[in-house]
């Protein structure tokens, strides 16, 4: 009786829903035992959910299909929200997992798919709503606090997105498996974030330890920070900032992810910002008028006096 009571529990949320039909099989999922199941409980809404976890967009129309059959049911409304998103219909994705939030308004995976869709399509205010909701009913998941700072970051609010994408970072380390590109996604966002603080050591260190984690993620990220400041770098501390992170990227992966004109943007920076450029002169002295008295105390001008050499 307990473990009926667990599995039909399980029905009630996207993950659980999985679990079930892994626990059914005693199997991963694949397409041809998610088709059994269906097969087998054509009214089973977790088996089109299974059918959208394991080929995403291609179960669009059958999922419609049961949704048209069986009714808006939450699992249902997610998995067509999934799909959607899988095929980039950022605006259809988040009105199905809407749905599913209005019909279950207490499962996590739910808001934070909402929050994600509404990410893609810079809605970021009503992002953070939905990021609050999921943290509210489960605070230790790493991926929600880091969604949470992205909004943040893209709404300027750097200090917010700084705390909480560190938050991510602290709880991914609590994580078990390989996190490796996870880590250098988090701290590829993070440096971004000390780089709009300006603080530049901070953003050159995490994306060192970015690279050790997965080199690739970590390319595409300084490349992203330099493509967006190299034509207008403003202070020479920018640009001696960007040409350490050109050169960290060409030191991490010498073919520049397949693209040569990297080692072009370094050497114009070099040029610009190297040790060749030339620093500003700064006066310590004020300047002396060539009819002030002179400061040597003989009471004549300046330039009858030590001025008449200058």
């Amino acid at each position: 009786m307990r473990a009926e009571r667990m599995l039909f529990a399980l029905k009630e949320v996207p993950k659980g829903a999985i679990i079930r039909l892994e626990m059914k099989y005693d199997s991963k999922l694949t397409a041809p035992l998610v088709e059994r199941h269906i097969r087998e409980e054509p009214n089973d809404p977790g088996g089109y959910w299974g059918l959208a976890y394991i080929t995403k967009g291609a179960a669009l129309a059958r999922v419609e299909e049961a949704i048209a059959r069986l009714g808006e049911d939450p699992i249902l409304l997610y998995a067509l929200g999934y799909a959607k998103m899988s095929l980039q219909d950022d605006s259809g994705a988040f009105e199905a997992f809407r749905k599913a939030v209005d019909l279950n308004p207490v499962d996590f995976e739910t808001l934070s798919n909402c929050a994600t869709a509404l990410n893609h399509l810079e809605r970021f205010h009503e992002a953070k709503d939905y990021w609050k909701q999921a943290i509210e009913l489960d605070p230790e998941r790493h991926g929600i606090w880091f969604g949470l700072g992205k909004s943040e970051y893209y709404l300027g609010q750097y200090e917010r997105a700084l705390r909480h994408i560190t938050s991510a970072l602290i709880l991914l380390e609590q994580e078990e498996g390989d996190t490796r590109h996870a880590k250098a996604c988090y701290l590829g966002a993070r440096a971004r974030t000390y780089f709009k603080l300006e603080k530049f050591d901070e953003a050159i260190a995490d994306l060192e330890n970015a690279a050790k984690s997965d080199r690739s993620e970590a390319v595409k990220v300084m490349k992203s920070i330099v493509d967006g400041y190299k034509k207008q770098a403003g202070t020479r501390k920018i640009g001696r900032t960007l040409l350490r992170i050109t050169e960290k990227m060409i030191e991490v992966d010498p073919s520049a992810g397949g693209d040569h004109s990297w080692y072009l943007v370094r050497d114009r920076l070099r040029e610009q910002y190297g040790t060749g450029t030339v620093e500003t002169i700064v006066r310590i002295e004020p300047k002396i008028g060539r009819n002030e008295p002179c400061p040597c105390g003989s009471g004549r001008k300046y330039k009858k006096c030590c001025g008449s050499n200058g």
